[in-house]
């Protein structure tokens, strides 16, 4: 039983492109009976390579190659001989990893290892950097120099010196002599990094990329052929027999034959919640959730004639909570939110199923009243689907470091770590870095980038078949088929580690008894087992989950506190407030959570949601599959449909949603009411049929038939109710989320609705650096008629503020402005009191500061307007300023600095100076802001929106015919496959960005006439396929769309019968100019509809003027 013990696999980042899947599988191919891994200092693939191995029914072999310096010249080959020798891996390979990040020049010793090597195989090896066979004996310098410490620690049996099959004859002299003082055993060490020996070069690039470098000339046109990659073991034993190696080779078969290692996957293991006063973790939470129910129910206003079904629920959930042994873990998340709240840390209503509980409800780790919403705890925990529970706790992303801080502290150390995650080669990257090794200039590389489609790109062959400037950059030249070669082979490999963006571990005893780790951020220790891996080995896993939205809400509710009502409650608030609603029907949800995409929007305006639930419903319904039952959910609604019901029983259940299954909850239900099901086993249910389990539904159709018939319904119904449950259970979306985050929703909705300033500054505070986001922002909050203020140097802050009733632009808004910078401007402002002017605030400002290039930002983003200046007078100016400062002292640490601030050594002020046209005024603008702020070139002929039913761009539907003003900055002509001209027009008005298609039957009308940095109407349809596109069905110059308007005067005495006449002869000249018309017996103006636009003839205007008057009919 033969295998190289050396294997380096993809784990060991950027220097293997050994998979472990492939590896296995291909050993097994091989025949191995048993095979090794042993990354260098890390155990990530480990857990992984150990069940791959007992998949297919092969010894697996546990290893490191620990570096026992810091450049990994002096190495240990360890392998786990047993349970212990494992237990001992994990503690060497955090020792080495966590060492290597708090000391990384430390050496280890004997000393620092010595407790942890009984249950291991150690290998000496000859030092990493000696080659030649003239330097035998220092080769193994370390190990001569290591081994008799070891000698004192360990058994004989243990120690081995490994040689490998292309050992130099004068090396294999020394090692043997080694062995033969030292009484102990040579062994056959093969490496292995690849499978193939054509894989070497790709190890070279990965080699490159890691170290940064560029491949040589040499190695681009050798590409050498590898020897360090996976042979038989028959292969194997003929080479060490023809090197004269023939006992290591049997040596090592003795070694592998002596490894037994068995690991076991133990359930989760819940620490103990330290409880106070010697109580139990069982009489601690009934407590804590007893005085929690207590509160909530005065809180809420509950009737005692409704407190005993919350009393029943409550026994009833803390006994399965106690019977399945997860008192603690209550506890433990009880705990995180109450520091939470007791620090104002806003936690969020609830994520799952965990919002079904109403223990969770009392102890405050949910917001969600179960009862009233009809939750079912057993959808969350029930005893016939024995899991471990999963409560997920959202923080606002700007505070979870707080969280984590205080688990840490909790528990200690050694028992709280984070998880480790790793990025791969996706397509792009691989590209790129294989690219930039073989010395392709940033050009070349950004041509690779675009030629990758946006869709089908999930892997670079699928990205090649799709993409014919792919496929023709490929096969352009040799070299650049071999970079999209190797660019396959590395492509989802590795290539760097990262921290889990949610989960943290907790544990009783020290970690690493169960994980190897590492050092984290913030001095935090991290797993280097994947979430999947920690799990397994039995760990608590808690996910807290920095939520952006979360924030937006915390700082919301902070600034309408602030500025609005000081005592403002969220737990107060109406959810089912007519204004809140309103914004739900009109699709108003920009910067709402999950109510956000154009999509989303699009179906509220459909469902028009009149209650709560109405607004959790769609929640539930626009997701993949359940988006089916939208139609039939908004006929039901609007009573364009009948409302039915499968029985009559089931209304109860149905009627919130007008009889259609939206929420596996009803799946429940359903089994529950008429097939006599426990909710534990109407839960089996619907999970077998969200996962499609046939023989399960198969069987438990036969039980919910015998259940209802048993209840007095025919087999006839009993069918018929099943077959209705399986048309829409594989749909239904789990109730408990849907209505904790629809919650966290109304709750933004509500601040929208009610402190719309607020809402805008503190969502704007998210869009920093976000050009189209902000946008997108400025447009909604425009259409909510919310004062908006540019940045300005007297009233703006780092961020986004209320002042005034207006919310003022951040400085950290501001494109390129320094955040030292900003600081400085703030702390002067506040020591000396508002800018007077641009000179003063010049002067007043560090000189560190005074420089053109930091400055200009401020003047181009309009934070000197209050003032009234042009923004290109005071671009003259800060140079003339600049230039003079040479001649100001500036020493404010001197008591005897002064500063010369006479009149005579300032400029004069120059008037010669060029003016910007607006469109260059707007452009830098939005450079610096994001977005058009003063104002937006569409502006101009937002006159249109009189005459046609204009939108923006936010505010398309897909599938709808629209009419847009758009500013087209950018144009690109293709031809089709038919070589017929095409093109695709970037576009934006004040909104955001789109990209226009013109096929081309329009583009032959009006390509001729398209030009770049003109504003246009466009009619189209708009499509969501990979981004919202638009695409043209008609295109006009806005210039040129409305030349002149007919304005009619109706005198106050003009009778019906006149009114009648003048229509009449206004549809006998119908045209295409609008025309607009001033009652004077109403006091209305109106805009007539299209139908009865005008032609501009002269025998139109002399007939209008027979009846009107002259001076009633104007043309222009």
């Amino acid at each position: 039983m033969f295998s190289p013990l050396k294997v380096t696999s993809c784990f060991s980042l950027l220097e293997s492109t050994l998979r472990i899947k492939e590896y296995v599988q291909v050993a097994k191919k091989m025949g191995y009976q048993a095979l090794a891994l042993t990354d260098t200092n890390v155990m990530y693939g480990a857990l992984a390579f150990y069940q791959e191995c007992h998949r297919y029914g092969i010894k697996p072999i546990l290893g490191l190659e620990l570096e026992m310096d810091s450049v990994g010249n002096k190495r240990l080959l360890l392998l786990a001989k047993n349970k212990q020798g494992y237990q001992n891996l994990l503690e060497l390979s955090s020792l080495k990893m966590i060492a290597k990040e708090e000391t990384p020049t430390r050496e280890l010793t004997v000393a620092d290892i010595g407790g942890f090597l009984q249950g291991l195989a150690i290998v000496l090896l000859p030092d990493a950097n000696r080659e030649d066979g003239i330097f035998a004996g220092a080769q193994l310098m370390y190990a001569r120099q290591i081994l008799p410490d070891l000698q004192k620690i360990t058994a004989r049996a243990q120690l081995f010196l490994g040689i490998d099959e292309r050992v130099h004859p004068d090396l294999l002299a020394e090692a043997r002599t080694l062995s033969a003082q030292a009484e102990i055993k040579t062994v056959a060490c093969s490496q292995v990094r690849y499978l193939k020996s054509t894989d070497y070069f790709s190890v070279e690039v990965l080699q490159a990329v890691k170290n940064d470098q560029k491949l040589t000339k040499e190695q681009l046109s050798k590409r050498a052929a590898g020897l360090d990659y996976l042979k038989t073991s028959a292969e194997y034993q003929r080479i060490y027999q023809a090197n004269g190696l023939a006992s290591e080779y049997a040596q090592t078969d003795k070694l592998i034959q002596d490894i037994e290692l068995k690991l076991a996957f133990p359930p989760t293991q819940l620490p103990h919640f330290p409880v106070p006063n010697k109580q139990t973790a069982t009489s601690y939470l009934r407590q804590q959730a007893e005085q929690g129910l207590a509160r909530r129910l005065r809180q809420n206003a509950i009737a005692n004639t409704e407190s005993p079904a919350y009393q029943k629920r409550l026994e009833q959930e803390l006994a399965t909570i106690h019977r399945m042994g997860f008192d603690d873990y209550f506890l433990i998340v009880w705990e995180v939110t109450a520091f939470a709240r007791q620090n104002q840390i806003m936690v969020g209503p609830g994520r799952g199923s965990a919002a079904g509980s109403l223990v969770a409800y009392a102890l405050g780790i949910t917001d969600v009243d179960p009862l009233r919403y009809h939750l079912l705890f057993e959808r969350f925990l029930n005893e016939e689907r024995a899991q471990m529970p999963d409560i997920d706790l959202d923080i606002p992303d700007m505070k979870r470091s707080l969280i984590i801080d205080h688990v840490h502290q909790m528990y200690g150390h050694d028992h709280v770590a984070q998880i480790i995650t790793f990025g791969t080669f996706g397509v792009k990257q691989a590209l790129r870095d294989v690219g930039r090794v073989m010395g392709m200039t940033n050009d070349e590389l950004a041509t690779w980038s675009k030629a990758v489609p946006v869709r089908n790109a999930t892997d670079l062959q699928t990205a090649y078949q799709h993409s014919q400037a792919l496929q023709n950059l490929v096969n352009a030249t040799d070299k650049n088929k071999l970079m999209y070669t190797v660019a396959m082979m590395i492509e989802g490999l590795p290539r760097h580690y990262s921290t889990h963006a949610a989960g943290v571990i907790l544990s009783d005893y020290p970690l690493t008894q169960s994980v190897p780790l590492q050092l984290g951020s913030d001095g935090i220790l991290l797993t280097q087992y994947t979430k999947l891996g920690v799990e397994q080995v039995g760990l608590l896993k808690i996910d807290f989950l920095g939520l952006k939205n979360l924030s937006i809400l915390d700082n919301a509710l902070t600034l309408v506190k602030r500025n609005y009502q000081a005592d403002f409650d969220l737990n107060m608030i109406d959810f089912n407030d007519e204004k809140t609603l309103d914004l739900f029907q009109a699709g108003a949800t920009t910067g709402v959570f999950q109510f956000e995409s154009n999509g989303i929007r699009s179906v509220l305006r459909q469902v028009h949601p009149t209650s709560f639930e109405d607004v959790v419903a769609v929640n539930a319904l626009y997701r993949p599959g359940p988006m089916e039952n939208i139609g039939e959910f908004v006929a039901r609604k609007h009573r364009q449909k009948p409302i039915t019901y499968p029985a009559p029983s089931l209304e109860a259940i149905l009627r919130e949603t007008y009889g259609i299954i939206v929420y596996q909850e009803q799946v429940m239900l359903v089994a529950a009411t008429m097939g006599g099901f426990s909710l534990g086993q109407a839960d089996i249910l619907r999970r077998a049929m969200s996962k499609k389990n046939k023989d399960l539904i198969a069987q438990m159709k036969n039980q919910f038939i015998e259940g209802a018939t048993k209840k007095g319904y025919s087999t006839t119904e009993a069918e018929h109710v099943y077959s209705y449950i399986e048309q829409f259970a594989n749909y239904g979306f789990n109730k408990s989320h849907a209505l904790a985050y629809s919650k966290m929703a109304f709750e933004l909705a509500y601040i929208k609705a009610h402190f719309p300033q607020a809402f805008y500054a503190s969502i704007m505070n998210t869009a920093l650096g976000s050009g189209p986001k902000m946008r997108e922002y400025v447009t909604a909050a425009r259409k909510q008629r919310v004062p908006l203020h540019g940045p300005d140097i007297n009233q703006s802050q780092m961020y986004f503020v209320i002042r005034n009733q207006q919310v003022y632009f951040g400085l950290g808004a501001i494109q390129g402005l320094r955040r030292d910078f900003i600081t400085e401007i703030i702390s002067q402002r506040k020591a000396g009191g508002k800018y007077r002017d641009f000179d003063d605030f010049f002067h007043r400002i560090d000189q560190n500061f005074q420089k053109v290039e930091t400055i200009t930002p401020l003047i181009y983003s309009g934070a000197f307007d209050s003032n009234k200046p042009l923004r290109e007078k005071l671009l003259v100016r800060l140079q003339q300023l600049v230039d003079n400062s040479s001649i100001m002292i500036h020493d404010k640490s001197s008591p005897q600095a002064q500063r010369i601030d006479s009149q005579t050594l300032r400029p004069k002020e120059r008037t010669d100076f060029q003016r910007l046209s607006l469109n260059e005024k707007l452009a830098k603008e939005q450079y610096y802001l994001g977005v058009y702020l003063s104002a937006h070139p569409v502006d101009e002929f937002k006159r249109l929106g009189l005459f046609y039913p204009l939108v923006s761009i936010t505010e398309l539907i897909v599938g709808q015919k629209q009419s847009v003003l758009l500013y087209v900055q950018q144009i690109k002509t293709i031809l089709t496959k038919k070589g017929e001209k095409m093109a695709f027009l970037t576009a934006s008005d004040s909104s955001g960005n789109i990209s226009v298609t013109v096929f081309p039957n329009l583009f032959r009308r009006i390509g001729m006439n398209l030009q770049a940095n003109q504003v246009y109407l466009i009619e189209g349809k708009a499509e969501q396929r990979y981004g919202l596109k638009l695409v043209a069905n008609d295109i006009q110059l806005a210039a040129n769309v409305v030349p002149q308007v007919y304005y009619l005067r109706l005198p106050a005495d003009f009778s019906l019968q006149q009114r009648q006449y003048l229509f009449a002869k206004m549809k006998e000249n119908r045209g295409k100019t609008p025309v607009i018309v001033v009652d004077q017996q109403s006091k209305r103006q109106q805009v007539l509809a299209r139908k009865l636009w005008l032609n501009p003839s002269h025998l139109t205007q002399k007939a209008l003027r027979e009846i009107l008057g002259e001076t009633n009919v104007v043309l222009k």
